[in-house]
């Protein structure tokens, strides 16, 4: 796997300390490391990191606040630590979009592996969103040739075979893609004299 952009933000030094080392054992270095909740939020923005590993105990603003602005990064998960105590809280950060949430003390094992598993999950959410959206630019552009098409076939009064023969020759010459050339024809009628 490909190196990990992973920032922690705990309060407690010691306990930053154990969780920045944990990683380490596994791998996984640390871009950045925070005890203060402002600045993580600041570091999550600039650095944009793929993970984000963020104890609700924080202070100044606290970890809740952060949490709730921090969800709403999207190339952002959130691996949320608390106290046993706290876990209606994280019950309801998870229900909220928190990649995962781990209850303190933390075993550094079970944080590796959590993180690998964070960042798999996240890699092919990406690669699931890419495809989605090229097959909708794909469809959007099928759409636009098949209404160009029907705009030749009425106004010139020829076959669809022909139509579409004559978008291609188009969009050979003019090296664009069939697309593009759809949209031209059918925002300019003068364009459709150059498809004969």
């Amino acid at each position: 796997m490909e190196s990990v952009r992973i920032i922690v933000a705990v309060e407690d030094r010691q306990e930053r300390r154990l969780v920045v080392e944990a990683l380490e054992r596994a791998n996984i270095p640390v871009l950045a490391e925070t005890g203060n909740g402002a600045a993580a939020c600041e570091l999550a923005r600039s650095l944009t990191p793929e993970v984000l590993i963020l104890d609700i105990q924080l202070r100044s603003p606290d970890g809740f606040r952060v949490a709730d602005v921090l969800l709403s990064l999207p190339h952002l998960s959130l691996i949320l630590l608390a106290e046993p105590t706290g876990l209606p809280v994280l019950r309801s950060l998870a229900l909220g979009g928190a990649a995962a949430c781990l209850l303190k003390p933390v075993d550094p094992d079970q944080l590796g592996l959590t993180v690998l598993a964070v960042v798999c999950q996240r890699r092919q959410l990406n690669t699931l969103r890419r495809q989605a959206d090229t097959a909708q630019r794909r469809l959007a552009e099928r759409r636009l040739v098949e209404r160009a098409k029907a705009s030749l076939m009425e106004e010139l009064r020829i076959s669809e075979a022909e139509a579409y023969q004559r978008l291609r020759r188009l969009s050979m010459n003019s090296r664009r893609t069939l697309g593009e050339v759809a949209e031209m024809v059918l925002q300019d009628r003068s364009l459709r004299s150059l498809t004969l």
